[in-house]
């Protein structure tokens, strides 16, 4: 009798945990978003970076360039680009969004976070000249419906400064068919220098987004993986369009249709340009009247997955709140077996 109740007992534990790790997979992810500014009060637009809540990620710092040019090494570490402001510097870093709206920042394992307000204009200590300040996913998504798009004249879009932001673009997921508002999933930074983007496929656009914002966690590598491209950007005026080479073959679309994913099945896509993305920061009320938009084009080369797999392991981390709750139901399950 004893030896069945221990069997019952362990039996209980195994579903309780089973449970556990179905609720944690059964939720979407949720992504947090670090907006950086070339000034203290927050107002000029550089760039962004999109974090898994609760998840362990890595930094390449910079400094000695404009926040812009230290940028560079948010996007793209192995660029040539980031090598000239390489600070030396890797931070590892936790971003957790609280019930309350606040964020704690964990960095290089500290025990107790500093903890940050989305109002706050936060100075950076990965690339000395930013600064930056916090958002959740839905308040990012906020700027892209300010509906600023078709609203640019040509003038206002390549500014004349030496700021590496003006080559940048930013490829823009949605889980619907015309990347309507309220369909926003993720976004992340491109720069004219190569980066891998390895694609995955999901129960969700949500889920899917985990291999775009973090290739190396492992709720990415949990996903089965599709292709690995590699892409970079060049930013030009003109009409509005994005040129995609595969193989040496080059597909010409508008970048204002909503394109379906060929990395992401369950996602299409659309890019916006580092000014519009400034622009939508500033609420749309610098620029008015239209004559035409930047273009962009996109340029992609094929590379084996097999060989990104994995890749980044010693970083990765689950979610720390699924992990905690795991854990603590561990606990409870073991305590009521020894009972």
């Amino acid at each position: 009798e004893e030896r069945t109740s221990f069997t019952m007992k362990c039996a209980l534990v195994l579903v309780v945990l089973a449970a556990a790790l179905a609720v944690a997979h059964a939720q979407d992810p949720e992504y947090l978003y670090v907006n950086y500014f070339s000034t203290g009060e927050c107002t000029d637009f550089r760039g962004s970076k999109a974090f898994i809540n609760y998840t362990v990620s890595t930094l390449s710092g910079a400094s000695g360039g404009s926040c812009g040019v230290e940028l560079e090494c948010l996007v793209n570490p192995l660029s040539r680009a980031c090598t000239r402001v390489f600070s030396g510097d890797v931070t590892v870093v936790q971003i957790a969004a609280q019930e309350n709206g606040d964020f704690d920042i964990y960095n290089n394992f500290a025990q107790t976070p500093a903890t940050h307000t989305a109002h706050e204009c936060i100075k950076s200590t990965v690339y000395e000249n930013c600064w930056y300040r916090l958002q959740r996913s839905e308040q990012y998504e906020e700027k892209l419906q300010n509906n600023c798009r078709g609203r640019f004249s040509n003038e206002a879009i390549l500014r004349d400064d030496d700021d590496s932001t003006n080559t940048f673009s930013y490829l823009t997921y949605f889980s619907d068919s015309k990347c309507r508002d309220g369909s926003f999933e993720a976004q992340r930074m491109l720069t004219s220098e190569a980066v891998t983007l390895t694609g995955a496929e999901g129960s969700s656009c949500a889920e899917e987004m985990l291999c775009l914002v973090d290739f190396p966690s492992v709720q990415c590598q949990e996903l089965p993986q599709t292709q690995s491209v590699g892409v970079f950007v060049e930013v030009k005026k003109g009409s509005r369009h994005t040129d995609e080479i595969e193989g040496g073959d080059r597909t010409k679309f508008n970048s204002d249709d909503c394109t379906a994913s060929s990395l992401f099945p369950n996602c299409y896509f659309r890019y916006y340009t580092a000014d519009e993305m400034e622009t939508y920061s500033d609420g749309c009320d610098s620029i008015s009247g239209y004559s035409g938009a930047p273009s962009v084009s996109l340029f992609t080369t094929r590379d084996d997955v097999s060989a990104f797999r994995g890749a980044g392991w010693f970083f990765s981390s689950s979610p720390a709140a699924a992990l905690h709750a795991s854990l603590a139901l561990l606990v409870a399950a073991l305590a009521l077996a020894v009972m």
